[in-house]
């Protein structure tokens, strides 16, 4: 695949932290790489799609919106689209005063 580089992000490896936050930006977990993989969009399987949690019931609904995303977000490109599928665990939860 041409483009492995995508855009905001590095490539993770399994083992990488970070940090996962709320929506006033406090640190609520600390997701575990567990497992990365560059692929094409067209390969997107069921499982990955359903693993997201955004309620598709389908692949083409989730192709639909991640294009959709990525046309708004001016990502468009004539060279066949990659992805990288992630997949992370929750290492750790917070402390109550927010504190990870």
């Amino acid at each position: 695949m041409p483009n492995t580089k995508h855009a905001g992000s590095r490539r993770r490896k399994p083992g990488d932290r970070s940090a996962l936050v709320d929506s006033q930006e406090r640190p609520i977990a600390v997701p575990v790489t567990t497992y990365v993989r560059i692929e094409a969009l067209d390969n997107v399987s069921f499982h990955h799609a359903l693993d997201e949690g955004e309620g598709q019931s389908s692949v083409a609904p989730w192709h639909k919106g991640h294009e959709a995303f990525w046309n708004r977000s001016h990502l468009t490109s004539e060279e066949p689209r990659s992805m990288m599928a992630r997949r992370s665990r929750s290492h750790t939860s917070p402390r109550n005063d927010g504190d990870i």
